[in-house]
């Protein structure tokens, strides 16, 4: 049965989309409420290692603990509030964090350990002071938090679902052949407003809509199709054309095929899981890909796409280029429409567009946000 609207139905506001209060509001109510995804395990190599991640407009120390584990605090000494690291990454040699105001020192696990040059006092107890601790679960070797200090609902509960759908990919093991980030001017809700329809695809992805023919018809299923007959074997997914089996420039396989995938996968040639509001991972024949995006403000939004590859397979080996090329032009083609689109929303016209029956995951993603503001 087709999932298509049955009729057209208004979108979010335009205020939603380039109003500064409403913006805050959407950072309070939703991307620090959320599970939000922030990298790889392998980003935090060995015991002392830091990073520090800017997300919802804090910054986060992320380490590797002494005991292996990782760990999240804000970036804020308890004494007076001075930050703590100032380089975007490094190693607590000694295991130990030290203010660099008034040398406040903490072990790896948030505890304060030291107060130099601190006159004696009854009522102080350094226990009550340790480091603002943020909650951190892992999934299949990626990293998330998320602000709330008890989150309503656990990562596995968050997104259980979705974990399913790439469950037969070597996730954990993967490593991370490249990385890169790009900054585009628009709402993060027009990121995934794009994500969630393709409705733009013949005219924004000519290569895309050529290796997935169904795109190509700015459909997402089989049955979104107004005249579609159900037939024995069909696969309503979205499925890689004839003769493509990857995504990739020339569609041919840029790795050894990846083992393990389960054969519905491997017959439509990817598999997409979602994890608002933050990333989407992206399961291909030979390879991995994630998006992690984060509001940088109403109109911009820092995008990190990265690709992940079998560890069996020797970097040399690696065809960074092939690997690479085509699903950043994907992504790139996408952020050009968005920033077409957050520039129209400054309409003083524009109250509301509408939303295409083909265009039901919008309207998902939208009751999705409008839950959480409520």
């Amino acid at each position: 049965m087709t999932t298509a609207l049955p009729r057209t139905i208004p979108s979010l506001p335009t205020r939603w989309y380039v109003d500064e209060a409403h913006h805050q509001r959407e950072i309070e109510a939703i991307w620090r409420r959320e599970w939000l995804c922030i990298g790889r395990e392998a980003d935090w190599a060995a015991p002392g290692d830091y990073r520090l991640v800017p997300i919802a407009g804090q910054e986060l120390l992320v380490l590797r603990g002494e005991d292996g584990e990782l760990r999240a605090f804000h970036n804020t000494c308890r004494h007076r509030g001075s930050v703590l690291c100032t380089q975007s990454a490094g190693h607590f040699a000694g295991g130990r964090i030290v203010c660099p105001y008034h040398a406040w020192t903490y072990s790896l696990d948030g505890q304060l350990a030291r107060t130099p040059r601190r006159i004696p006092c009854a009522d102080f107890d350094a226990s009550n002071y340790p480091l603002y601790g943020v909650a951190l679960d892992t999934w299949a070797g990626f990293v998330f938090i998320n602000f709330e200090p008890a989150p309503a609902m656990t990562l596995r509960e968050a997104f259980g679902s979705e974990f399913d759908l790439v469950a037969s990919w070597p996730l954990a093991t993967l490593r991370t052949a490249h990385s890169e980030t790009h900054t585009v001017a628009c709402n993060w809700k027009l990121f995934w407003e794009n994500f969630m329809e393709c409705a733009h695809c013949p005219g924004v992805h000519p290569e895309l809509s050529r290796a997935v023919p169904l795109y190509g018809k700015g459909l997402l299923r089989l049955d979104d199709e107004p005249n579609y007959q159900p037939a024995p074997g069909d696969l309503l997914e979205a499925s890689c054309g004839e003769g493509v089996e990857t995504w990739s420039t020339s569609g041919k396989l840029c790795l050894p095929p990846l083992s393990g995938i389960d054969p519905a996968a491997i017959a439509t040639g990817m598999r997409f899981a979602t994890f608002f509001p933050s990333a989407f991972v992206v399961g291909h024949r030979d390879y991995v890909r994630s998006v992690r995006l984060h509001p940088l403000g109403v109109d911009k939004i820092e995008v990190t796409i990265e690709w992940y590859v079998d560890p069996a397979v020797p970097a040399s080996e690696v065809d960074v280029k092939t690997l690479t090329e085509f699903g950043r032009l994907v992504v790139l083609q996408d952020a050009r429409a968005c920033e077409l689109a957050q520039r129209g929303q400054r309409s003083t016209r524009h109250e509301a567009g509408v939303l295409m029956p083909q265009e039901y995951d919008v309207a998902l993603f939208h009751r999705w946000v409008q839950e959480r503001l409520a």
